[in-house]
């Protein structure tokens, strides 16, 4: 699957699926934490209900939820430097438990960081019982202009043995100005 994607900080983003060419149109957008999405097939925006956050973000092993949660991350989470068996050298590792009041679906999500350049290695995100539900693993870390990042991240949900689901960032461009009409519910039927 290929897409092009825009974001302003991290509380706007629009998706549209380039290809496959049966999925060509389809488009998400989010803002704060609402999502709609757009099927080009029955031309229907659909606003995505609490009830199905926790769904299938077109197809892949990354849920709804996992769109909306990220930009409130740091304002849902507690953070700790956490002790695990094993540590490699070079690795930070910092375990997020979810405040109190906070409607999260995971138990606490471990995190690691490399040392150098604080470059995320992989998360493992754990349920309320303590059990390791699914990990994601960065790599490939590359420059895209003046930033550097992962290029590419495979998440493995470890309840459905065989399923991963791989995002490899082929472009990136960073500061650059977009239209606040990009953002808007309308952008989801055009096919720009």
């Amino acid at each position: 699957m290929k897409i092009r994607a825009w974001s302003r900080g991290t509380n706007k983003t629009f998706l549209r699926i380039l290809e496959p060419r049966k999925e060509r149109g389809m488009a998400t957008l989010r803002v704060g934490n609402e999502m709609w999405n757009y099927l080009p097939k029955t031309d229907k925006v659909m606003k995505i209900p609490p009830s199905m956050m926790m769904g299938s973000w077109m197809g892949s092993d990354f849920t709804n939820d996992d769109l909306v949660k990220e930009y409130t991350f740091l304002q849902d989470y507690h953070f700790e430097m956490a002790a695990i068996p094993d540590p490699q050298p070079g690795l930070l590792y910092v375990k997020s438990i979810p405040l109190p009041d906070r409607p999260i679906v995971w138990g606490h999500v471990i995190t690691a960081v490399r040392e150098e350049g604080l470059m995320p290695k992989w998360q493992e995100f754990y349920d309320e019982k303590g059990k390791l539900m699914r990990r994601i693993d960065f790599s490939d870390i590359r420059s895209f202009g003046d930033r550097t990042i992962p290029a590419v991240m495979t998440l493995v949900p470890l309840n459905k043995e065989g399923h991963r689901t791989v995002v490899r960032y082929l472009e990136a461009a960073f500061n650059v100005p977009v239209s606040n009409d990009t953002f808007a519910l309308r952008n989801l039927r055009t096919r720009k």
